[in-house]
């Protein structure tokens, strides 16, 4: 199962994933509140650029964290939170635990802790990257909780659970503040009087027998006046509080419920409590800019021909058939196979990297599943060349076609109001993007077959591609930040 990455700005703060465990690809569903609200803001900005968004909304959220801010920040992490779900639910051999219920998980970790978050962000990688991090070892947090309420008996569970993560149990429960003074005294007197066998694993501590329930309520009885609760217990009353807080203990283990789209609530960050211990991130925090770097060495120690390779297949996506033509390679599938081999070469040389300084180990077949996914980093790595020519291309440009641009790509505006704005005849105006577009075209094809030394006009799949990477561009670019930098 995986996911289609948000690229559209309005979207990257305005939706959230509709996942299924009979779907292989979840969609991202858009909140009109959300998404009205970003195209105000960018309509008054005039800024299309993700960081500046993404520390927009982080600001106005440490202001007030009940603002709609809050809402868009959870947004912008539903896609941090779907990779962090997908990595724990991976590697953690949970069997019980499915794709769905990890995503919840963390969805809750985003919204518990989005202050911490928030606030200890440092500006040395993006936003997103920092906060998948954290998501991440809060879910693993919750994960190894729950592999330890699997493994201990409900006596030994009971043993070994905290005081602070009884009564927040308690309270997930609806059991009021005023009433948890009965379990926790309850809890008190077990910890305190049902000692387990010296040698003994609290693992599997078997039930109390008659003579140490009895020891119990009377314990109980001694000091229920401290605790201002007015009546004495039974035996079978003490049993029955336990009983309680073991049932608490082991639901509040448990994922939140998946919740409907429509539910208005989606966003309450009541769905699940994940305690506030310290973060341990020394298994996880890896800053992004280190790792960026790495893999860019990597893929510029490789030969020429196997970086021009994977410009045409990661950045360009021509056809592989395409690539097989230029390189001189078939059938078809050796051309698969030697993408698959360059995507490995790469990954290795993080490997390395990753042993010397971080300790972790990958084992070839990690290597070989992960090299699967390095097109998730290559694609938008090798396109951001791409679009910074085509960035270049428009802020030379002295005419009015990045405001028409603007207006129609960025602000999503019909032709019929860009004509009044400008006082361009509609059909002046479709002919001006269409000119526009074509000419974007065909300076990026001649781009890349000067950079690449290369020609692409054989090729069956390059027209559609190039149509695809201007459109993707157009639809993404940063138009105010194009026309500040042209008046400077």
């Amino acid at each position: 199962m995986s996911i289609r990455r948000r690229i559209n700005i309005i979207q990257m703060f305005s939706t959230f994933l509709k996942v299924s465990n009979n779907e292989d690809y979840p969609v991202w569903m858009s909140y009109p509140e959300l998404e009205r609200s970003m195209r105000n803001v960018i309509a008054q900005e005039q800024i299309n650029n993700e960081e500046y968004w993404a520390l927009y909304w982080r600001n106005k959220t440490l202001q007030d964290l009940a603002s709609l801010a809050q809402k868009h920040v959870l947004a912008y992490f539903d896609e941090p939170c779907y990779w962090a779900a997908k990595t724990v639910q991976s590697k953690v051999g949970i069997n019980d635990l499915t794709l769905m219920d990890c995503l919840q998980i963390a969805r809750a970790v985003a919204a518990f802790k989005i202050e911490r978050i928030l606030s200890q962000y440092n500006g040395r990688s993006s936003l997103k990257t920092f906060a998948q991090l954290r998501i991440c070892s809060g879910l693993l947090d919750h994960v190894r909780e729950k592999q330890d309420v699997q493994k201990y008996t409900d006596w030994g569970l009971l043993r070994t659970v905290s005081k602070k993560a009884l009564m927040l149990a308690l309270q997930q429960q609806n059991i009021q503040q005023q009433e948890q003074s009965c379990y926790i005294l309850a809890y008190y007197c077990f910890k305190e009087s049902y000692v387990p066998v010296k040698g003994k694993s609290t693992g599997r501590l078997s039930e109390p027998n008659l003579e140490q329930w009895q020891a119990l309520a009377e314990r109980y009885n001694m000091l229920r006046s401290k605790h201002d609760i007015k009546k004495d217990i039974s035996n079978s009353d003490i049993k029955s509080l336990l009983e309680i807080c073991i049932k608490a203990i082991r639901e509040n283990a448990k994922p939140p419920a998946m919740v409907s789209l429509d539910d208005p609530n989606i966003l309450s960050d009541k769905l699940l409590y994940i305690p506030e211990n310290e973060i341990n991130e020394s298994d996880l925090e890896v800053e992004f800019n280190s790792i960026r770097e790495v893999l860019e060495n990597a893929f510029a120690d490789l030969p020429p021909e196997s970086q021009k390779m994977l410009i045409l297949a990661d950045g360009l996506e021509l056809h592989q058939r395409d690539i097989g033509k230029l390189f001189g390679i078939e059938p078809q599938y050796k051309v698969s196979r030697e993408i698959k081999k360059l995507h490995k070469l790469i990954l290795q040389q993080f490997a390395k990297w990753s042993q010397k300084n971080l300790n972790i180990k990958l084992s070839d077949q990690e290597i070989d599943d992960k090299s699967k996914e390095m097109y998730q980093w290559l694609s938008p790595y090798l396109k951001s060349s791409i679009f910074y020519f085509l960035d270049n291309v428009l802020i030379a440009d002295t005419t009015d076609n990045t405001q028409i641009l603007k207006l129609y790509y960025g602000e999503k505006k019909s032709l019929e109001i860009i004509s009044q704005q400008l006082q361009i005849l509609k059909d002046v105006l479709q002919q001006r993007l269409a000119t526009i577009n074509q000419n974007l075209q065909t300076l990026l094809k001649k781009e890349i077959e000067n950079q690449l030394s290369i020609s692409l006009a054989s090729l069956e799949s390059t027209d559609k591609q190039i149509y695809y990477l201007v459109d993707e561009w157009l639809k993404n670019a940063a138009y105010g930040k194009f026309e500040a930098q042209r008046g400077q």
